[in-house]
């Protein structure tokens, strides 16, 4: 339990090998259905059940459901009600964070060693804001967009830009999750596992930086970082020409 609220539940199951069955007790991961009226429709989103009204919010920003300013409470949610009015900020004009490999891989570590469900149900994705100051507004969920939307959420209901911020995620990102967050307005995004085409190209498309396998002190960086140095389109383009000059 954790804030008050079932994160897990030990369950029965059989553990078995080559030779032996035995009797376990392991714990499991909760999902559960979190449904919310977002601008009179109905929606329900399978998530860790915590966090709710970032989750809400983050959710109702990303897809367009609400324009802000808006009020977490336009959006009902159950089975854990939102207990009060909160104002979802318009986010403002801000500048990209300041990248660098050294601190991207600090983050990655920090944001992996943060997951406590995850070390105890290996159930659930893990998600968080970059800036140069550190990692902030981390989350995790059975649902690596879940997890997103809480970021986002946090960031809004904080009055803060995620343009200032790069996201964070533990999880493969494919074309949903990197339009997820070109959508809230992310200058980049990285991950310590791949990236696909789909999401590659939807980055170029919103002018988001994409990293992936943040890990061992390395990383791949998809889609250029104007504050990584040599990664900028204008650096590509200069080398690109300079090999084909020496060709």
């Amino acid at each position: 339990m954790e804030g008050g609220v079932d994160t897990y539940r030990i369950i029965r199951a059989f553990r078995a090998t080559a030779t032996s069955l035995s009797e376990i007790e392991d714990p499991v991961a909760v999902e559960q259905p979190v449904k919310a009226l977002i601008g009179g429709a109905k929606h329900t989103l399978y998530a860790l059940p915590q966090a709710i009204e970032e989750l809400v919010a983050g959710y109702a920003y990303t897809e367009s459901l609400l324009k802000p300013p808006f009020w977490v409470k336009d959006a009902a949610a159950s089975p854990t009600p939102i207990p009060r009015g909160r104002l979802v900020h318009a986010p403002g004009p801000a500048e990209p964070p300041h990248l660098s490999p050294q601190l991207l891989s600090t983050a990655m570590d920090e944001l992996l060693s943060s997951g406590t469900l995850h070390f105890k149900t290996g159930a659930t994705h893990l998600a968080g804001a970059l800036a140069a100051g550190g990692l902030k507004y981390t989350f995790e969920d059975v649902s690596r967009h879940r997890a997103v939307d809480k970021v986002v959420g946090a960031l809004l209901l904080s009055g803060e830009t995620p343009r200032a911020y790069a996201l964070l995620v533990s999880s493969r990102i494919t074309y949903t999750l990197a339009r997820k967050a070109a959508a809230a307005g992310f200058a980049a995004m990285a991950s310590r596992a791949a990236v696909t085409t789909a999401a590659v190209e939807e980055a170029r498309r919103a002018g988001m930086c994409l990293i992936g396998f943040v890990r061992g002190g390395r990383l791949n960086i998809y889609v250029p970082c104007p504050s990584i140095a040599g990664t900028s389109p204008a650096a590509t383009a200069s080398e690109e020409k300079s090999e084909k000059a020496a060709t």
